[in-house]
């Protein structure tokens, strides 16, 4: 069934939603937890203990060191690398030549995470012993980089040299390690293989694999960056024409259309268009703000919608429709995508009823997204409602029809009013709808399907009616 917090998701026998869950656990969790996956090692249960960020948990987690089962004892030292402190240094450092792989993985991964420098020592001889292709070598030294620990430069800058900085190490990249490690030398040589690669792939007119080679740049400066901004901002400077050549190809900028008036002809239908997002809502106005998630804000009696399952859809956000009526967007039901269908619902307030039956709550599920902490060595997450995102208006207009293989840009895909663009071909309800509103539900912040559009219908009666469209 889908989980009553998000609207989407799962619950499955008294588990958390991995769609919203948010790291936390109690004892009694850790110990349920326990109990399922020495029962059936393949029990879901499996993906919570092993990623706990709670200190209230961490004592019953240390209850289970020592363990005879290895898999629990790998999925619990794993969540002490969140959970835990200090004091778990000593325990962990007895795990480090565990017969068991992924106990010794997770015991020097949680070494690192929880900074325990006097761990240094140990990791340093423990990779001396390790031959040069043991599958646990990468990871090691990643540890030991992330512990400042500078006897893993030499082997790290051969890396760079064969492989450049994109080079896997364990789980991250040589970029990723000889930044903690390394100097303004170390930096320098990235800067100058990243931009060969940038050259390179200019002089053969790289196309097809040119990800290959800005990815050897972007590397560069997602690591350098944060700690040598002056640096990389004098190399972005210095990049010879073929660097900056490529750099117009990297695959994921894509130029947007732009609107031609010669084209289209006469704009006559009015528009506003969604061009920004706030985190502050606009006090120019007393009416309910354009936004997406958080909890809706009510003109009227509250109209929460049920979907088709019997369960609450999720709130996703709130736009208006013109002076005095707002829409109220929700979706996470089974056959979202459907208009009047079981999984998603337009209400307008003052406006007809909902195609779906609704209960009076204010409080119901909303939209939640991944928070990722980017200063542990593990880089961990956490599932929380995502923040309000306040809209800001542009205002436009659109011709009365868009002319064939004509595109407009992206304010003509995120607006309300104006002249729909159809993604897949008009697919209004009937013909007693009119067109209401559209945007892109990745601009707006939640993607809900592969480049889905959503689009809003309005009938006579003022009943409101939510769809979306994707690739």
């Amino acid at each position: 069934m889908r989980c009553e917090i998000c609207g989407e998701g799962q619950t499955t026998d008294g588990l958390p939603d991995s769609a919203c869950w948010d790291a936390r656990a109690l004892p009694d969790d850790v110990h349920d937890w326990v109990r399922r996956i020495t029962s059936d090692p393949h029990d879901r249960a499996r993906r919570f203990l092993g990623s706990i960020g709670s200190p209230l948990a961490a004592d019953s987690l240390r209850s289970y060191l020592p363990s005879d089962d290895s898999l629990i004892l790998s999925l619990v030292v794993s969540s002490l690398g969140w959970s835990g402190d200090e004091s778990d240094g000593p325990a962990l450092l007895e795990l480090i030549d565990h017969d068991d792989q992924r106990v010794r993985l997770r015991a020097m991964e949680s070494l690192a995470e929880l900074n325990i420098h006097a761990s240094v020592e140990p990791l340093a001889a423990r990779l001396a012993q390790l031959g040069p292709d043991a599958d646990e070598r990468g990871r090691l030294i990643e540890c030991l980089a992330w512990l400042r620990y500078p006897g893993v430069l030499p082997e790290l800058r051969e890396m760079l040299r064969v492989g450049g900085p994109c080079r896997q190490v364990g789980r991250k990249s040589v970029a990723d390690s000889l930044v903690l490690v390394g100097d303004a030398e170390d930096r320098s040589e990235m800067a100058r293989i990243a931009i060969a690669h940038l050259e390179r792939s200019a002089a053969e007119g790289y196309v097809e694999r040119r990800y290959e080679r800005v990815k050897e740049w972007d590397a560069y400066q997602r690591t350098v960056g944060p700690i040598a901004a002056d640096e990389v901002s004098a190399v972005e400077n210095g990049l010879s024409d073929a660097a900056r050549l490529a750099l117009t190809w990297h695959p994921y900028v894509m130029p947007e259309p732009e609107e031609s008036e010669a084209l289209l002809g006469p704009s006559v239908v009015l528009r506003r268009s969604i061009v920004d997002f706030s985190n502050t809502p606009p006090t120019e106005t007393n009416e309910p703000p354009a936004k997406f998630f958080g909890l809706p804000d009510w003109r009227e009696t509250p109209a929460w919608p049920v979907g088709g399952d019997g369960r609450l859809l999720m709130f996703y956000g709130q736009l208006p429709i013109d002076e005095v009526r707002t829409a109220y967007l929700f979706t996470a039901g089974p056959e979202e995508w459907q208009a009047l269908g079981p999984g998603s619902a337009m209400v307008v307030q003052p406006g007809g009823p909902s195609h779906l039956p609704t209960v009076e709550s204010s409080v119901g599920p909303r939209s939640f997204g991944p928070v990722f902490d980017e200063s542990r060595f593990i880089r961990r997450v956490r599932r929380l409602p995502r923040d309000e995102r306040y809209v800001v208006w542009s205002e436009g207009a659109d011709p009365v029809e868009y002319p064939p293989g004509v595109a407009p840009a992206s304010e003509g895909w995120n607006k309300v009013g104006g002249t729909p663009v159809w993604l897949q071909g008009d697919e209004t309800p009937g013909p007693e709808w009119g067109y209401a509103l559209q945007l892109e539900a990745g601009f707006a912040g939640d993607e809900r399907g592969d480049g889905a559009i959503f689009y809003g219908w309005v009938n006579e009666a003022g009943q409101g009616a939510l769809g979306w469209q994707c690739h």
